[in-house]
């Protein structure tokens, strides 16, 4: 995949607009507990939160955000809903084992993601080993682990993304644009460890 990249350490609000080409919105926002960012105030009036993820959604010809609990308010907030929501499903010590990835107006294209058959066993699944597949078109979840404390790829930020989810999510929609994400947290650390792959 060809990784050129372009970073701005300024509000997201600043920036897109100015941008020339097409652009595809892939993004984990920040959400609004309160952490403690060096930067940024991540405890805005609720209005104006879902003021500011609604302002990607209503500007912007694809926007995918990863999300937890926010979906059905933002859905509420805009009045527009995802063409598409995938899971991401991961083994946690916490409550929580999965996370969504919305798809606004873009679907993804599933083929493009192989996963690993189900069943070798199955005569439907041997026949299409045999004509050469490399596996199952990905289904409506991943399973991709987190990053966790003692992984090689674990950079500053406490919530990473892990690469292998936002490479499939880069991989299943369309090409021709060039890639934005206004939050990227670590994103300094994830786009030098992304190169060096």
């Amino acid at each position: 995949m060809d990784r050129n990249w372009r970073m701005y350490n300024l509000p997201f609000q600043e920036v897109l607009d100015d941008i020339e080409e097409d652009i595809i919105i892939v993004t984990d926002p920040p959400y609004n507990i309160n952490f403690k960012y060096n930067t940024y105030k991540d405890k805005l009036p609720k209005e104006e939160y879902l003021d500011m993820l609604g302002s990607l959604i209503k500007n912007y010809p694809c926007v995918i955000i990863l999300y937890h609990e926010i979906l059905h308010e933002l859905t509420a907030h805009t009045q527009i809903i995802p063409d598409k929501i995938m899971e991401w499903v991961y083994s946690s010590n916490n409550l929580r084992h999965h996370r969504g990835i919305a798809f606004y107006h873009c679907k993804p294209d599933l083929t493009k993601v192989r996963q690993p058959y189900k069943n070798y066993n199955d005569p439907r699944v041997k026949e299409q080993i045999r004509r050469g597949s490399k596996g199952a078109r990905s289904y409506d979840w991943w399973h991709i682990q987190q990053v966790k404390a003692g992984s090689k790829e674990k950079g500053i930020h406490p919530c990473q993304a892990p690469i292998k989810l936002m490479d499939n999510i880069i991989k299943v929609i369309p090409d021709d644009y060039v890639v934005c994400d206004p939050f990227m947290g670590g994103g300094n650390n994830w786009c030098c460890k992304s190169n060096e792959q």
